[in-house]
């Protein structure tokens, strides 16, 4: 089974690496990957000579346009990358047989609904991130149509041990603050890298022979908290594991209190109850970030005043 994994350098992208399996049903797994250097997301040609040369079984898209602030600016490139590379992806696999799993996000929705959003309801991008997302979910349905060749993945809030990600940033400005603000009326789920993984490869292993429908999946850890909360959480773990001495105040602020380009979405999680057939979400957000401060804790990664 040839697998191509575009974003390899990315903490997703990492995290499916590090977790694949050398035979999936007993069939040998060929894994090529991708980083940023060698594939330009923003030109569509050399998306679709990529998948055209690979031909792959799987293509398993974690790239991603995620500056989330800066895509308000540069939204030529975000469209590009989130909308239009997964369209040209879309079309080549149509031509060579190949399966997507495409990434998506929480952003999609307007966070007005105040309970977990199941993969069906309305969607409404509050920003370009969102809107550029979105509108590549579409490209890719509209592409494939009837055809059982395209999973997309919904999750939010994704953290891990390395790459740019709230959970890192927040073990660096509890490291070199005394004092930091952090807003505490947007609702979701963290999501680490490590379960998603899990459940990547675990969603090939039961689609490889025949993907019996196309479909939307939601998934992230369990439960829902603020920004806040997790920040509470990273500080008091990183204390008990000796990774932080004397951490930062974390004081609560709400939303207009923080200057921003872009909207967010106040509550997005994300209803997973529809995915018993394919995986399911089995770790509790705080667990999963006492993982990965563990992970940091034992290659010795400390933070102290």
């Amino acid at each position: 089974m040839k697998v191509l994994i575009v974003g390899a350098n990315g903490q997703l992208g990492q995290a499916i690496c590090f977790y694949a399996p050398s035979k999936i049903g007993g069939e040998n797994l060929y894994i090529t990957l991708v980083n940023r250097s060698q594939l330009d997301l923003c030109s569509p040609e050399k998306c679709n000579e990529l998948v055209l040369f690979h031909r792959p079984d799987f293509l398993i898209n974690t790239a991603a346009y995620t500056n989330v602030e800066l895509a308000e600016k540069e939204i030529e490139k975000a469209t590009l990358v989130n909308t239009i590379a997964p369209k040209v992806f879309s079309k080549a696999l149509k031509i060579t047989g190949g399966k997507l799993i495409h990434f998506s996000t929480d952003y999609v929705f307007d966070g007005l609904k105040n309970q977990p959003y199941k993969p069906n309801d309305e969607k409404n991008p509050l920003n370009i991130y969102g809107k550029t997302k979105s509108e590549g979910e579409d490209q890719i349905i509209k592409i494939f149509g009837s055809l059982n060749q395209y999973f997309i993945i919904r999750t939010s809030w994704l953290i891990g041990p390395f790459g740019e990600n709230f959970l890192i940033k927040m073990l660096n400005l509890l490291h070199k603050k005394d004092r930091i603000k952090v807003i505490s009326d947007q609702f979701s789920a963290p999501t680490s890298t490590t379960t998603l993984a899990n459940a990547c490869w675990s969603l090939i292993a039961t689609i490889r022979g025949s993907c019996k429908q196309s479909q939307i999946c939601h998934f992230s850890d369990l439960g829902i908290a603020s920004w806040y909360d997790i920040a509470n959480c990273i500080s008091e773990y990183a204390i008990d594991l000796k990774l932080l001495s004397e951490p930062a105040f974390i004081e609560p602020i709400k939303t207009y209190e923080y200057p921003s380009n872009a909207m967010r979405p106040r509550f997005s999680a994300l209803d997973l109850s529809d995915n018993k057939n394919y995986f399911q979400s089995t770790v509790y957000w705080r667990h999963s970030i006492r993982n990965i401060l563990k992970c940091l804790s034992e290659k010795q990664v400390i933070y102290g005043k």
